[in-house]
């Protein structure tokens, strides 16, 4: 009979006061408080007598000389019950409908991290973004009910960090974020797990991304994407050229882009093989987030038209603004000879823009439209006459230096050779140039006009914003990911990152301040914002005056740290109390 071991309990553990239900033990030299353990009848094998099993209960917390240590798991669930009953306080105090989200799951990795930072953290960056991604926190609640918090705190702390997962441990570690989500594991081995479970999600990503394209009567914009991948495994990677003209494997990344007010908002992506033309892929992408065809109209760019999956597009009913290449069939011969011989005209961002109506001699499904943007046409033919009158002025010169060898009986050139060097005159200059200044769209749409069609076929310059900041400035343009799954959970932590990134910029242009603040100034700046937990209470250091004048143009209060009034555990934040004056 297995004897029972009795250790003799210390003075601290003797004065501690145990709660009722509970009960405490002894494990390779530690104290623990245990939920007590329970009876239940179990059949232990067929056709045997039902006996009563001790089962042991969930573990509470450790007792130590410093009295008693909560276990991480019930501290990160109680983390997370906060910030439940905190984004239910923010959805009330702004009288937004949402749909039911199941509750959280405690369930956390088996290996948690320690918190070795000091009480000095990150605060500026973490609040910005925390408080303008509310609407990211309640759906990935919704979608991601066990993983919500991980890929919530991944993607803020790679859109305010970096994108390197080797390095996210350290920021998380010195971040707000850890106080408010704590224990999360972020060593290499679990980030992976982590990416493995969002890939395997394939059908929660696509229901995330749905609800952003799920309105009636939307203008979608349409682009692929090459990304660089570093892996020799991947089934989607092919050898190919990309837009910096690297030759290395790469998968094609489509995007579909909603219309907002005056920007494209990233809605919907999924990957294809590196040789998959997007046209081809867009059809098949329409099936996958399941849009009927006839409630949207596709802005695309010139490569579609061309493209011999166009016909498939054309076969479903869509409906379509698309850009003509110019000297294209349907305009020549048709061209004014100035913008004022237009048929009408309007303004765009100050730029005066002169159309008319393509006159089709049969009935084809679809309007031409052509353009003459004032602005592109003066700055064409700027263009076009500085180039000449170099070369012109080449010519001069050749024609010269050939006349003085010639004197000197060193002549270089044929009499041909030297008739020809004449100077190009004005008529000669602009002869196949008719269509200086001028764009082309081709529109299938009973409900657009002119104007209407070059404006929201305007709006495909926020798919050139996007791809930069997600390329340069978030640098994602390189895959490290050794599979397809990993990748997708990947791709999908790059689309949350760029989102929030992108609702930023559109920000920052709302308040007209872009030529002054950009993205990377804006997580730069903030990232210097800290902030110490005195006696438990987190007050703002001390702030640089330049990062206090870009948040004064922001109109940002970065003393009050009131959005984590509700979240954080144990603490209190103070709005107004001030340790210093601002340094100078």
């Amino acid at each position: 009979m297995r004897r029972t071991v009795v250790h003799a309990r210390p003075e601290y553990v003797l004065n501690f006061e145990k709660p009722p239900h509970t009960e405490i033990k002894y494990v390779n030299g530690y104290w623990y408080l245990y939920e007590c353990a329970k009876q239940e009848e179990q059949q232990l094998s067929e056709g045997s007598e039902t006996k009563k099993v001790k089962k042991a209960g969930r573990i509470l917390g450790s007792i130590t000389p410093n009295g008693f240590k909560e276990s991480r798991a019930r501290v990160r669930a109680t983390a997370l019950l906060k910030q439940e009953k905190s984004d239910q306080k923010a959805i009330a105090a702004k009288g937004l409908e949402v749909s039911e989200i199941p509750q959280s799951s405690s369930s956390t990795s088996a290996v948690a991290q320690y918190k070795f930072a000091s009480d000095t953290l990150e605060v500026g960056a973490s609040a910005y973004f925390y408080e303008r991604t509310l609407a990211v926190r309640l759906r990935l609640k919704k979608y991601f009910p066990s993983l919500w918090s991980v890929i919530y705190v991944l993607h803020l702390l790679r859109l305010i960090y970096e994108p390197k997962f080797k390095r996210l441990k350290t920021h998380y570690q010195y971040s707000i974020l850890s106080e408010i989500f704590p224990n999360i594991d972020l060593s290499s081995c679990a980030i992976r797990k982590i990416l493995i479970e969002i890939g395997k999600s394939r059908s929660s990503i696509r229901d995330f991304m749905k609800e952003d394209i799920s309105k009636d009567g939307t203008y979608l914009l349409i682009d692929g994407h090459r990304l660089i991948t570093a892996s020799k495994n991947r089934e989607l990677a092919e050898l190919g050229y990309d837009s910096k003209k690297r030759y290395k494997p790469q998968i094609n990344i489509l995007y579909i882009f909603t219309l907002g007010k005056e920007y494209g908002v990233p809605s919907y992506y999924k990957q294809y093989m590196g040789s998959t033309p997007d046209v081809s892929a867009f059809t098949d992408l329409l099936t996958d987030c399941n849009i009927n065809v006839k409630d949207v109209i596709a802005v695309t760019d010139k490569g579609f038209v061309f493209d011999e999956g166009f016909d498939l597009l054309v076969e479903r009913g869509l409906n379509y603004i698309m850009p003509l290449k110019r000297n294209n069939q349907y305009i020549k011969g048709k061209i004014p000879q100035s913008p004022t011989c237009y048929e009408k005209g309007f303004v765009y961002s100050n730029r005066s823009i002169f159309f008319k109506e393509i006159v089709l001699e049969n009935d084809e499904g679809f309007k031409i439209f052509l353009y003459c943007d004032s602005d592109l046409y003066t700055n064409e033919i700027n263009s076009i006459m500085m180039t000449s009158e170099k070369k012109n002025r080449e010519v001069e010169l050749k024609k010269e230096m050939e006349e003085k060898r010639r004197k000197k009986q060193k002549g270089r050139l044929s009499d041909e050779e030297l008739s020809s060097l004449i100077p190009k005159e004005i008529d000669d200059i602009f002869a196949d140039k008719e269509a200086i200044g001028t764009i082309t769209l081709k529109v299938r749409s009973d409900e657009l006009n002119g104007e209407q069609a070059f404006c929201i076929w305007k709006t495909r310059q926020a798919i050139e914003q996007y791809f930069k900041t997600y390329d340069q400035t978030l640098d994602f343009d390189d895959s490290f990911m050794r599979d397809d799954t990993t990748e997708e959970g990947w791709l999908f932590l790059n689309h949350l990152s760029a989102m929030t990134a992108m609702s930023s910029i559109d920000e920052i242009s709302r308040l007209d301040l872009s030529k002054n603040i950009s993205l990377d100034d804006l997580r730069t700046k903030l990232r210097k914002i800290h902030a110490d937990c005195i006696d438990g209470t987190w007050i703002v250091k001390p702030i640089k005056s330049e990062v206090q004048q870009m948040c004064d143009k922001l109109e940002l209060d970065v003393k009050n740290l009131s959005v984590f009034s509700d979240v954080l555990p144990s603490h209190k934040t103070d709005a107004g109390l001030e340790r210093s004056e601002t340094f100078r």
